[in-house]
């Protein structure tokens, strides 16, 4: 009795995977690239976010901006707004159903941090209404 249950698994095992294996095939051949896209749209996206945003970039570990303050000047905004645009066109573009779930979830969340960032530069503008995020105009002046 023990064998015949064994035997009943092993075969259900061997039918699960066979017919699974060509789904598998079939998603990733349909795919056309849309991960690899993905995956580097998402490296320079987090390359110009940490450019604009050098604080997050340390906060995130990234050594390389430990030297750097945020530009809260009219033009750095503005390439960010640029900037920001141009991701949220890229990956409204993609495909997000050639993606697997943990990278289509990843996805969604990029998404809705561009626009909330976009909501704040050009709808908020708390960069205008929070103090702690432009200097005082005190500091402007020189000390010479």
């Amino acid at each position: 009795m023990k064998t015949s249950r064994v035997r009943t698994f092993c075969l259900l095992a061997a039918f699960c995977l066979l017919t699974l294996v060509p789904f598998a095939r079939a998603q990733h051949a349909r795919a056309d690239g849309v991960p690899q896209t993905y995956h580097g749209l998402v490296d320079q996206y987090f390359d110009s976010y940490f450019h604009f945003n050098p604080s997050a970039g340390t906060a995130a570990g990234l050594h390389q901006y430990d030297t750097q303050l945020e530009d809260a000047s009219a033009a750095s905004t503005s390439a960010q707004i640029a900037s920001l645009h141009s991701f949220q066109k890229k990956f409204a573009a993609l495909d997000a159903s050639a993606l697997d779930a943990s990278d289509a979830a990843d996805l969604q969340i990029l998404t809705n941090n561009i626009n909330s960032q976009l909501l704040s530069l050009e709808v908020i503008h708390n960069f205008n209404k929070i103090p702690t995020l432009t200097p005082p105009a005190s500091l402007a002046r020189s000390f010479s």
